[in-house]
């Protein structure tokens, strides 16, 4: 038990918050290491109310045509604009970094390469679909 303990101290927590700014409102994230994506607070919980839950377990790479993967296109901005009433957000952090964030009308945002990654785990589940 101990060990167990240990080693999970070691590899560092499986969450942290992040604040990302878009135009002059900050916005708190929470980094979900273990799921390899940022939704913003309050909707980390996956059994929340957040549409941002029900859209990452139906986004689909199918969704995609030629087009979205041309150009060095980033493809989870792609997917986003591909989602019915979602909008692709800019934001930056304090370090300067930029990212883009898919935002849904209740307001629950997650980064677009964690809706990249989960379509791609939906496709893995659906047989390459």
């Amino acid at each position: 038990m101990l060990a167990f303990a240990l080693s999970a101290m070691a590899s560092g927590p499986v969450s942290t918050l992040e604040s990302w700014r878009f135009g002059e409102d900050y916005i708190i994230f929470v980094n979900l290491k273990d799921k390899g994506m940022r939704v913003n607070q309050g909707c980390e919980d996956a059994t929340s109310s957040c549409l941002v839950w029900k859209m990452l377990a139906s986004v689909s790479l199918q969704d995609l045509d030629a087009s979205d993967l041309s150009g060095g296109k980033n493809i989870g901005a792609s997917l986003c604009h591909k989602i019915e009433n979602a909008q692709i957000v800019f934001a930056r952090n304090a370090k300067g970094r930029q990212a883009t964030f898919c935002a849904f009308l209740d307001g629950s945002m997650v980064d677009s390469g964690g809706l990249l990654l989960a379509a791609k785990m939906n496709a893995a589940k659906r047989g390459g679909r």
